[in-house]
């Protein structure tokens, strides 16, 4: 009988997926991070949450202010702008490279289809949470190590401003490009149509972003 890779966590991993967890959903944009108050929270060390913070500021999902603190940061419409448009980028060479290598992409279906029949209105968080995971995975697919190593870098990030926007962009406010055409064009081996769909897909998207910070003034 062969032997079984178990995969542990470090004390740090699990702090910083739990204070990321806290920052999309709990803790408000802009709060400052008390550490006495987290270190109770999350029962460790002053060392071990500190480094979880320093790398949650290296993602991009806390800011550091020198004699101030630290803040969960606060995301602003020429943040949702330029972090969508990278996305954008990195997601159409995704395409390019799934079509190009004839990668299956029925993994994407199911999310797809979900996507397509539900809105925010039903379930906000299952929505987000699987348009998330339908992104990711058509980057994954490209099989490109560089490309999902860059996509990771700022996936954070891309979560941030979705949950910093849940108050403010109306939930009935939907993308007109759906998943599902988008797979479509894929299919079809259609690099040119895939690409435009995507990219109205996220410009769309950040249309309804902007309109809601607008909004929100």
């Amino acid at each position: 009988m062969g032997e079984i890779q178990i995969k542990t966590i470090s004390v740090v991993d699990a702090v910083i997926s739990a204070l990321e967890k806290d920052i999309f959903f709990t803790f408000a944009p802009g709060e400052k991070m008390t550490e006495n108050v987290l270190i109770s929270r999350y029962g460790v060390s002053r060392n071990t949450l500190r480094e979880a913070m320093s790398q949650l500021v290296s993602c991009g999902l806390l800011v550091k202010i020198p004699n101030r603190g630290v803040f969960v940061r606060e995301i602003n419409r020429e943040d949702v702008r330029e972090i969508f448009s990278l996305r954008a980028l990195l997601e159409t060479e995704a395409v390019c490279r799934i079509i190009k290598n004839d990668t299956d992409t029925k993994p994407l279906l199911e999310k797809a289809e979900f996507l397509q029949r539900e809105t925010p209105r039903d379930n906000w968080d299952e929505y987000v949470s699987a348009d998330i995971d339908f992104h990711t995975l058509l980057v994954s697919l490209s099989e490109s190590t560089r490309l999902i190593r860059l996509y990771d870098a700022i996936i954070s990030e891309v979560k941030l401003c979705i949950c910093q926007s849940k108050e403010h962009i109306p939930p009935t406010a939907v993308n007109k490009i759906t998943h599902k055409e988008i797979l479509d064009a894929i299919s079809e081996k259609n690099s040119v149509l895939a690409s435009k769909l995507l990219s109205k897909h996220i410009e769309n998207a950040i249309s309804n972003y902007e309109k809601g910070f607008d909004a929100k003034k």
